[in-house]
This record gives structure tokens, sequence and C-alpha cells, in this order.
């Protein structure tokens, strides 16, 4: 039996793959493939073939911000003056999203 490793789209003999947990299927990615994968894990990149072609945004190029970089830049400012639940009142997000930029947890 052959497969075709969906990571690296080479055609390969069944033995080049690991079996799912249940040990009735073949895992779609190839061993080396995989071994890569866990090597990356390792080195503290868990998807590196996403970050590398830019598959994840972030700030305000994201489909679903609601907030625009100038936003945070005055957000940061107004932390320090009124609680983030009147900040997110105005600005029209979750309260826990103005304590994230606060936190440093979003919007470095």
């Amino acid at each position: 039996m052959i497969k075709t490793c969906s990571k690296c789209k080479v055609i390969k003999p069944a033995s080049e793959f690991f079996t799912q947990k249940n040990g009735k299927y073949l895992q779609s990615w190839c061993k080396p493939c995989k071994y890569e994968q866990s090597a990356a894990i390792k080195r503290g990149r868990t998807r590196p073939e996403r970050t590398e072609i830019g598959a994840y945004t972030r700030g305000e190029s994201h489909h679903a911000s609601k907030l625009t970089y100038d936003d945070v830049y005055v957000i940061k400012g107004l932390i320090e003056v009124l609680p983030c639940s009147a900040i997110a009142h105005k600005y029209g997000v979750h309260r826990t999203t103005i304590s994230a930029i606060k936190t440093g947890r979003s919007w470095y």
C-alpha cells in the first residue's frame, strides 16, 4: 500500500507512516515530517510552516479586529486614569481585552 504525505506531498510506502492511536489508520504525515515537527516543537516553534509564510495575522490586520494601533496607543494612556471597564465600553470591546493590553498579553 502507498500513501501521499500531506506535508511534503511525496508518495511513500505505508511503512513510512506511523499508525494512529487506535492502530487502524495511518497518520497523514510521513515519519520524517513528524520527526521534523517534533524537533520544531522542542525548539519552541510549534507551527513553523505557518509562521514562515505569515499565516498568523495579528493586530488591526486580523479580520475580526475592533481596535487599531492608534486606538491602542490612546488606550495605553487612558489605562492610568480610567478603569478597564469604562475604556472597554468606550471602544466596544470586553474589559479583558483592555486588561490584556494593560498587562502586555496582547498588542505589545
